[in-house]
């Protein structure tokens, strides 16, 4: 009688393969999940942000300024590198003055996100009002991710009122719609 305590060496290398074939078919749909989740995340904090901008606004009855920055200091177009939310004091709402007071900066997370900001009356930041509303500015805040797949892109749509809502895919092919009803592009 022959008792086995261990497995054979065949055993074991048909056992790896196994293992590698699954691990190789499953990583793709992991990294897609990931980077779905990370679009997710992003979107959920830049509703935060613009939240928090809006009930500034209502509660230090001031306006507020909420910008894209590459230097913190200047508001700019590229929303991906750094925010900024500032009491506007001087007026100018595309420069943190001396008279402004920041309330708040965020440096985005590297190589996750691409934020976009289109508007009506075309301008490069948010201006909250001391009611909440914006300054007539309703647009939208397209994230797109580094790798341009448009079927994880996330549009985010702002109200004159202030508020948001996420955009939705309307014709159902996996990629979300903008307000024209043409699928977004990264």
């Amino acid at each position: 009688m022959k008792i086995s305590l261990g497995y054979s060496l065949l055993e074991l290398l048909v056992s790896l393969t196994i293992l590698a074939v699954l691990s190789a078919t499953a990583l793709p749909a992991i990294a897609k999940l990931i980077q779905s989740e990370g679009q997710i995340s992003a979107s959920y904090g830049l509703i935060n942000d613009i939240n928090w901008a809006r009930q500034a606004a209502v509660s230090y009855q001031r306006k507020i300024t909420y910008c894209g920055s590459n230097d913190g200091e200047h508001c700019s177009k590229t929303w991906s590198k750094m925010t900024l939310t500032f009491i506007n004091n001087d007026n100018d709402n595309k420069t943190l003055g001396e008279e402004d007071q920041l309330l708040n900066s965020r440096r985005a997370k590297k190589d996750r996100t691409l934020f976009s900001w289109r508007a009506f009356k075309n301008k490069s930041y948010l201006v909250f009002l001391p009611n909440g509303f914006t300054d007539y500015q309703n647009g939208s805040f397209t994230l797109c991710p580094f790798d341009k797949n448009a079927s994880n892109a996330k549009q985010i749509i702002l109200n004159t009122a202030g508020r948001t809502r996420f955009a939705r895919d309307t014709d159902n092919n996996g990629v979300v719609n903008d307000a024209n009803g043409n699928d977004l592009d990264c």
